[in-house]
């Protein structure tokens, strides 16, 4: 499992991995679903654990 930070930034938002340069930029409507998959205890998106790399897993 990795741990990710999806944040505001500037004018978009953004996913981070801590110790990683690299990023994941989002529209608003996926920081919105990565919001509602957090605040109801769901699996990540499909989408994001492509991009990441990895399996589904939770959302902490």
């Amino acid at each position: 499992m990795h741990d990710l930070i999806a944040s505001p930034f500037l004018d978009s938002f953004v996913v981070l991995r801590p110790g990683r340069l690299e990023g994941i930029k989002l529209s608003e409507p996926r920081f919105r679903e990565l919001e509602c998959a957090r605040d109801s205890g769901a699996n990540i998106p499909f989408w994001l654990a492509a991009a990441a790399g990895t399996s589904a897993t939770r959302t902490s």
